[in-house]
Formats: structure tokens, sequence, C-alpha cells
């Protein structure tokens, strides 16, 4: 890779990384012990010690939390979120089917995906192509309950989180394969999930001044208790990414795996 890169003109080699932010990144470097998520790959502890012996340093960390329902925490975050939605100016979009909501809402999500993405390690804009894939896959196991959005007095989306069933339990029964069985655990724990994971969340800069942010916060927490959810894994957040670290604070939360990405400069 690296004879290759240098033949193209490149000075430094870096990952691993998938083609954008939305797919698989980062090296298992804490954590072994926890499962991961759909979203996630695995890795033994000894591929860091190769990749550091090969010259590679770290580039950027990606840590992970596992959050749960705290019922004194979600009493204040509720409160607020129903303050802010009596005021009328924001709202939140029903449940409908997900091809009514793609129609509606899909190029606005995207929209708000890169804008508020735009800054993160590793990101790139979103083509009509990789839209397209992203809900092709995803469409199988999507729960409606669990794409939300809130939307301004403009019907804009200002804020929204989709979240995924969790499956790890079910693959490790099965040792991985997809058999019959499987499939059919999987199909009905889409509508009776134990847990679920944090696909994606993404708060407009405004989110945070008109309060879409707690309210997306108050439909997490208002879904866990519902559901009975045993917690959420929140996936990758950017070591540096304060804004949204910083959110989990309304859960119980234990920071429970640590993702890298590695980088060495390289020359002839």
């Amino acid at each position: 890779v690296e004879e290759y890169a240098l033949e193209k003109g490149m000075n430094e080699v870096c990952g691993p990384l998938g083609f954008s932010d939305l797919e698989r990144e980062g090296l298992l470097i804490e954590g072994f012990e926890h499962t991961n998520t759909f979203e996630e790959q695995f890795n033994f502890p000894y591929y860091q010690k190769h990749i550091e012996k090969l010259g590679y340093k770290k580039d950027v960390d990606w840590i992970e939390h596992r959050l749960f329902y705290n019922e004194e925490k979600a009493a204040k975050v509720l409160r607020l979120s129903d303050a802010i939605l009596a005021k009328g100016k924001l709202r939140v979009v029903p449940k409908m089917s997900l091809k009514k909501f793609a129609k509606l809402y899909e190029d606005q999500f995207f929209d708000l995906l890169d804008k508020t993405y735009d800054s993160l390690y590793g990101t790139v804009p979103f083509t009509q192509g990789m839209k397209d894939l992203l809900i092709k896959n995803f469409r199988p196991i999507i729960n409606m309950d669990y794409l939300k959005a809130v939307v301004d007095e403009n019907n804009k989306v200002v804020a929204f989180a989709i979240g995924f069933p969790a499956m790890d339990r079910i693959f490790k029964k099965s040792n991985g394969h997809l058999y019959p069985g499987t499939i059919l655990k999987l199909l009905h724990n889409v509508h009776h999930p134990y847990a679920a994971d944090l696909g994606l969340i993404g708060v407009a800069p405004e989110g945070y001044l008109n309060g879409s942010a707690i309210v997306i916060y108050a439909i997490l927490l208002k879904l866990m208790k519902k559901d009975k959810l045993e917690y959420l894994e929140t996936n990758l957040n950017l070591e540096t990414n304060d804004k949204i670290i910083n959110t989990w604070s309304h859960f119980d939360s234990i920071q429970h795996k640590r993702r890298r990405s590695f980088v060495k400069e390289i020359r002839k």
C-alpha cells in the first residue's frame, strides 16, 4: 500500500477508514470484552502492535459510550422538551412509512447530515448514489419508531436521530451465521429490541439555541422507557467532539470502547 501511494504522489497513509464517515472506521484498541454493534468491525488486540511496529502513530481516536436510563435526569429533559414544544416553533415529525418519510424529508435529512458532520474527521459530502445505497442497506432493519426528526415552523428539519435494534446477542448465539432461525430472530428484534444502536444524530447549529437538541434527547429517553431498553450504544464519537459527548450527561453512562485511526508519513 505504501509503495502504491508513493507511485501516486502521496505522502502519508492513514486508517483504517472506509470511504466516508458512515462506513466502518477505526481500529479497536480498548474494550475488547464488549461486543461490537452492527455498524462496527472487530479486530484482535495484536493488530495495534503490528501497526505501531510498522511506524504508524495515532491520528485520531473515537470513543464509545453505553447509555442507561436515569429517571431523575430524564424528568428534567422531558420537562424542558415539553416547554420548548409548547411554544409552537418546533414539532416532532409524526411516525409514517419510510417511503413517505424519504419523499418528504430525505433531501433535508442528508443536507443536515452534511452540514453537521462537515467539520468532523473523515467525512465527505453525500452523492445521490451514497444516499440510495445507505437507505437500501439499512431498510430491512429500520424501525420507524427509531427514525425521528424535529422540524421548525417552516417544516425545515433542524434535528434528527436514527437508531437501529442491537443485534450482537443474536449473532453471538449463531456464531455469526445467518441461519433461517437467526433471520426470524432478527426480524422479531426489529420491533422488540432489547437495546439500540445510535446510528446517527444530527442537530443544526441553531438547534442548541432553539432547543431542538433537547427535544431529540427527550425522544430517545421516551423510547428507552417505552420499549424498556437496557441501554443505548452511541457508536463512534470523535474524542474531540465535546458538544456531542457532553450531551450524554443526560443519561447514566460508561465509556467502554475506543478506536483509533493511525497515520504514517511516507517518503521515497
